[in-house]
């Protein structure tokens, strides 16, 4: 299934990943601090009884240059069972999510900076992000968290 994006005006995006529930993925990319391979957040975001989950994407400070970004959602509990019951480092993460690649959840992600998409989960799963595109930063969050913290897009 493609991942459907949407873009998103700046300053929207700003106010929307401003919202921050005790409990989301949140991750940025950097190659030119040392990220070896694209980076993963340690840290779950639970879908909720709706199942959707935003995911939102934009670079390092929501700022120009503007440019196309891909990140994923991706099943959190696949990557801890084939991690071997440990959260997977991201050079592992790579070769997990290669050898099993329906653990990402919608597709990838691709669009011109900034953007979101909501996309399907199972209800009350965990999922996490992780950024492809180097210069960039992603959020997930379930839907109900969204919009009970006042989230408009």
């Amino acid at each position: 299934m493609p991942c459907n994006t949407y873009p998103l005006d700046p300053d929207k995006m700003a106010k929307a990943y401003a919202i921050s529930p005790r409990r989301h993925a949140e991750k940025a990319y950097q190659p030119n601090q040392g990220d070896a391979f694209p980076t993963l957040s340690t840290v779950p975001t639970t879908a909720g009884a709706s199942g959707q989950v935003i995911l939102l994407v934009t670079t390092l400070f929501n700022k120009p240059t503007f440019r196309t970004a891909q990140a994923q959602l991706v099943d959190y509990d696949s990557l801890v069972k084939y991690g071997g019951g440990t959260f997977p480092s991201p050079e592992l993460a790579q070769k997990i999510i290669a050898e099993h690649p329906d653990m990402v959840v919608g597709g990838t992600c691709a669009a011109m900076t900034p953007y979101y998409a909501l996309l399907p989960c199972e209800p009350h799963s965990r999922v996490t992000v992780r950024v492809l595109t180097g210069g960039m930063k992603a959020k997930a969050l379930s839907r109900e968290d969204f919009d009970a913290m006042g989230g408009v897009l």
